[in-house]
């Protein structure tokens, strides 16, 4: 998914690791808090997308939870990505 993300934009910094906790995507160039000032995280339009692509690409359900954000100036907005456990 990074990979896809970055080839539409070459400006475009993402990572992805895979983490004892799960999946973190760390994206360094993010638009969606560019120039703006936070106390919380503050992609939630990010945070939305990303839990829709990734149950559209594996068809189960993530959660996906914002843990660092370039608006409260962290180096890169950073997601956690769990698989959601059963009801």
């Amino acid at each position: 998914m990074a990979k896809s993300l970055m080839n539409l934009n070459a400006d475009t910094c993402i990572e992805v690791q895979e983490t004892p906790q799960g999946f973190v995507l760390a994206d360094f160039t993010c638009g969606v808090c560019c120039c703006r000032k936070a106390e919380h995280p503050a992609c939630h339009l990010y945070t939305g997308s990303l839990s829709e692509a990734v149950k559209w690409a594996t068809g189960h359900d993530y959660e996906v939870r914002e843990t660092e954000c370039r608006a409260m100036d962290a180096e890169a907005c950073r997601f956690l990505v769990v698989e959601s456990l059963p009801a």
